[in-house]
């Protein structure tokens, strides 16, 4: 679940807030035992693949460099080399896996404490073969399909890498602030989060992370579902332009967001009010439009060293 998420800053703050985020459908346990997955490419540029955990499934679709992506995660879907998960409306993956009589071998490493660098310690092998069966994929508003009988794949434990870490902001000297429209500086090194609860029958919750580093600017948006006990959705867009795409005043009392696309129109935080304000809205895969400024957005804003 945590390739979904694009988060550049490695803060408490903003690694709670997602991990709220984070679907857990009923009977996931999280990895357990062997792990299958497949990928196939779908309609409009769009990328599926399906990866169990325990026994859950999550369907993700994305796109290109993976800016945008939704994942449905179908909770008790697994069952020894099969999966069967319902996703309602956008269709179904029940197949069952067949061995070829091949293997891959993936290294394994870990981060060392003592000097930072990645080990290699060992070998992960996992079978490869071919899931044959259903799989019918129909995004809303037909943002991506799919419709096939058979998909190369394999199954074993995971090759995940231990060295992933979240990048970490340099604590080097700060550049000379400049000076924007609005009387608004450009900080570097901030971090901003915006978050709404709703009692939508559609949303369950939305997240809006800025920050800077440097000179660049990332803007990120998540959003989750609860369609049943066993079905979350989970969609992710994101954005990186100039620094003056999030732009913070020197006491941190004011911001303007300005992204560009998947978001459109601009958002402003003012700390009186504690929330953001504007017609700041993103397009997510299948769900356009989604607001990221208003009444019911919690915000707040912080240096990040």
């Amino acid at each position: 679940m945590v390739s979904v998420l694009r988060s550049r800053i490695a803060i408490p703050m903003l690694l709670g807030a997602v991990s709220l985020l984070m679907p857990t459908p009923a009977g996931a346990e999280g990895p357990r035992g062997s792990i299958m997955q497949f990928q196939l490419p779908a309609s409009n540029g769009y990328t599926l693949q399906v990866r169990t955990e325990g026994s859950s499934t999550a369907i993700s679709l994305w796109r290109k460099d993976r800016n945008l992506q939704t994942t449905y995660y179908v909770g008790d879907s697994v069952d020894d080399s099969r999966i069967d998960a319902n996703l309602g409306d956008q269709g179904r993956v029940d197949v069952q896996f067949q061995p070829s009589g091949e293997d891959e071998i993936f290294p394994v490493g870990y981060r060392s404490s003592r000097t930072g660098r990645c080990r290699r310690t060992g070998r992960v092998e996992r079978e490869l073969g071919t899931f044959v069966g259903t799989i019918e994929f129909a995004g809303e508003e037909g943002y991506a399909t799919l419709s096939a009988s058979q998909a190369p794949g394999s199954i074993g434990p995971a090759a995940r890498p231990r060295c992933g870490a979240w990048a970490t902001i340099s604590s080097a000297p700060q550049p000379d602030l400049g000076r924007i429209v609005e009387r608004v500086w450009i900080v570097p090194n901030v971090a901003l989060m915006s978050r709404a609860s709703s009692s939508s029958a559609i949303v369950d919750s939305t997240l809006l992370l800025a920050s800077t580093e440097g000179d660049v600017a990332h803007i990120d948006a998540y959003q989750t579902e609860e369609r049943s006990p066993d079905l979350y959705i989970s969609r992710s867009a994101g954005a990186t332009g100039p620094s003056s795409t999030f732009a913070v005043s020197r006491k941190l009392d004011r911001a303007t967001i300005r992204p560009p696309a998947p978001f459109n129109g601009e958002a402003r935080y003012l700390a009186s009010r504690g929330r953001l304000v504007g017609d700041l809205t993103v397009d997510f895969p299948g769900l356009p439009g989604q607001p990221l400024a208003g009444p019911g957005f919690e915000t707040k804003i912080r240096r990040v060293r």
